[in-house]
């Protein structure tokens, strides 16, 4: 069994490093404005974009599961994350604006997606505007 060089490692690590980033990039800036505000029970996917939607999210988390091994490079408990949020389990929305809607997370998502000239994710009921610094 050869041993794989320490570049060797470092690259995989530096791409899957920024892959994870990037996606998460994406995901955060797909949402809509009123993702953390408005109610999840009038979604209008149909059941087979649901049903692929989730098996991406499964996929996706089993990924970031393996990443998440010590030895293994790459971001794992992010790309963990990002595979939650595609799936639809019961309280998921609680806990993404839990996450999301701390204000610092807020803020610095807003100050993102200000840059991609997309409109701030508006503030979930529980988190005071006063404390949440947009774009």
């Amino acid at each position: 069994m050869t041993t794989l060089r320490w570049e060797v490692v470092a690259a995989v690590s530096l791409v899957s490093t920024l892959a994870s980033l990037w996606l998460t990039r994406i995901v955060l800036l797909k949402l809509p404005a009123d993702h953390l505000v408005a109610d999840a029970t009038g979604s209008t996917q149909g059941r087979l974009m649901r049903f692929f939607r989730n098996i991406l999210g499964i996929v996706v988390v089993l990924v970031g599961v393996v990443l998440a091994v010590p030895g293994v490079p790459g971001q794992g408990l992010l790309t963990i994350a990002v595979g939650l949020v595609l799936l639809d389990v019961p309280g998921k929305r609680k806990l993404e604006r839990k996450v999301l809607g701390h204000p610092r997370v807020l803020a610095t998502i807003n100050k993102m997606r200000a840059r991609a000239r997309t409109a701030p994710l508006l503030a979930p009921p529980h988190v005071e505007s006063s404390n949440v610094k947009g774009a």
